[in-house]
């Protein structure tokens, strides 16, 4: 968690996790792409970000010290 490469991770992660969110949430919107409520969209997009930090928090030094993942370095090793 102290390492630049965990941060990195981090935010990579925690990025795809915002658009993807914001994406989803934009399009699942039923009242139609005029209507769309930006704030709540944003705050569920960010929301989901942060979830994805504390996550990333969690997972690290599970398999690879310095890591943001759950998975393990080599696709090959076993948990």
């Amino acid at each position: 968690m102290w390492t630049k490469h965990f941060w990195i991770d981090a935010a990579e992660r925690s990025l795809k996790t915002l658009a993807q969110t914001l994406l989803a949430s934009g399009f699942t919107d039923a009242t139609g792409i005029l209507n769309l409520d930006v704030r709540a969209i944003a705050s569920v997009a960010l929301s989901a970000a942060v979830l994805s930090i504390l996550s990333s928090l969690v997972s690290e030094g599970i398999n690879q010290r310095g890591s943001a993942s759950l998975a393990p370095p080599d696709p090959d090793a076993k948990l």
